[in-house]
């Protein structure tokens, strides 16, 4: 009975290791910040992207505003987390 109750254990313990792996699912309704190379923040929902074109004409038109050379947006070097976790997302990823 203790080794069928330790495998339980173990399992559920390699299910939860898993879990706590997995990146985070985005929202299309959350919010999440724009971190730019100046260390500027701004907020970005979702809702209003509907692609990685659009998220990098949204992106320009917010470096462009802020007097910054688009440089930094062509090299990509900007961070998008997530602001509960602090979690970088990924944009590279489908």
């Amino acid at each position: 009975m203790n080794w069928q109750m330790f495998n339980v254990v173990m399992a559920v313990m390699a299910i939860h290791q898993i879990l706590s792996r997995l990146p985070p699912s985005i929202d299309g309704e959350q919010l999440v910040l724009l971190t730019d190379s100046f260390e500027g923040v701004s907020p970005l929902h979702l809702e209003f992207i509907q692609s990685r074109e659009c998220l990098m004409a949204v992106l320009r038109i917010h470096f462009e505003e802020a007097g910054v050379n688009t440089q930094k947006l062509d090299r990509e070097d900007f961070v998008v987390e997530e602001p509960s976790a602090r979690r970088r997302i990924d944009l590279t990823k489908d």
